[in-house]
């Protein structure tokens, strides 16, 4: 693996900004998920995704396969490189690192109906009284989000497993799970924020 250190690649770009080839090669695991979109516009921009993602990857590899897991997670068959792919709106992104297991989640920042009845879905009693004390801040209800799904999805499984179950601490920049396999992990994650977007990247 040429030029990627082992500190995480990061790339954020606008659907905007890429233009398509005239012809799109994909994996045939790539091949198989487009075609499973029934809505146009959301079939472009996984293409646009997954044409960004084998030209990054393209710098780095002579040859690679991208493959999907039984959860549905991104894996390279004949290299051991760890890749997420968020996106929303405008905006997608797409992280790459050699040393360690990396998630990202990026999330429109808009105005949630019902925050506090979303919040029970995903937070845990320490959480949501963290949020109740923030008089239900948007931002704070956006980090808690972007934060379990990134390191979630760090770990392979996204939603998968009870989100309740990964305690995240503010304050502190902390995270724990609760009670099961992965409460040994050591966890990292970090925020940026630009216009109308929150970003988290963790690391595992």
């Amino acid at each position: 693996m040429k030029g990627l250190t082992n500190s995480a690649s990061i790339y954020q770009l606008l659907y905007s900004e890429i233009i398509l080839p005239d012809k799109i090669n994909l994996s045939p695991a790539e091949e198989l998920k487009a075609q499973k979109f029934i809505n146009h516009e959301a079939k472009v921009k996984y293409i646009k995704r997954h044409i960004t993602l084998h030209n990054i990857l393209a710098n780095y590899l002579t040859s690679y396969k991208i493959c999907y897991d039984d959860n549905g997670c991104l894996f390279l068959s004949n290299h051991k490189i760890n890749i997420s792919i968020s996106h929303s709106a405008d905006f997608f992104i797409i992280a790459l690192s050699k040393d360690k297991k990396i998630g990202v989640d990026i999330e429109h920042l808009e105005q949630i109906d019902n925050l506090q009845a979303k919040a029970k879905f995903f937070l845990n009693e320490d959480e949501l009284n963290y949020l109740q004390n923030s008089n239900y801040n948007m931002i704070i209800f956006y980090k808690f989000w972007t934060a379990k799904e990134a390191i979630l999805k760090a770990i392979g499984l996204g939603f998968f497993i009870d989100a309740k179950k990964l305690n995240i601490c503010l304050d502190r920049m902390k995270a724990n799970f609760i009670f099961n396999q992965y409460s040994e992990l050591k966890i990292s994650f970090k925020y940026q924020q630009s216009k109308n977007y929150l970003t988290c990247v963790a690391h595992i």
